[in-house]
């Protein structure tokens, strides 16, 4: 469990961003296994961000809907948050209909993950102006 630093929340929220690009990136080129892992890491560091914020102790854990619990995340947006957890492992560990990851996503579920992300990080992103 790493100590909370407030500090370190533009930190988090910074690479969030990068990593968000890098998974459109990875969207163009048609890795699009690779752009629903990146979009889920995205949100997480983004929500991890909040936390910071927040003052609170990051655990490490994947479960988005978890950490959006622990920040206050609206239930309007924790499907988005569970789907992305969802697709998350997925993308990480396995078969998904009997096909490898890389078989088996495609460009809409890119675009799914692109729009769950970016309504988590955006969120993310007001939540952290306000603490400050």
């Amino acid at each position: 469990m790493e100590k909370p630093d407030a500090g370190q929340a533009s930190d988090w929220l910074r690479q969030a961003e990068a990593d968000f690009i890098a998974a459109g990136h990875s969207a163009l080129l048609g890795d699009f296994h690779v752009a629903v892992f990146s979009y889920q890491q995205a949100a997480e560091k983004a929500l991890k961000a909040v936390l910071l914020a927040q003052g609170k102790n990051i655990k490490k854990t994947h479960d988005l809907n978890a950490i959006g619990r622990q920040t206050g995340l609206p239930k309007s947006m924790q499907d988005g948050a569970r789907w992305l957890s969802n697709a998350y492992i997925q993308s990480r560990y396995g078969m998904v209909e009997d096909k490898i990851p890389a078989e088996a996503f495609t460009a809409k579920h890119s675009a799914k993950a692109a729009f769950a992300a970016e309504e988590l990080i955006t969120w993310c992103r007001k939540n952290i102006a306000k603490k400050k």
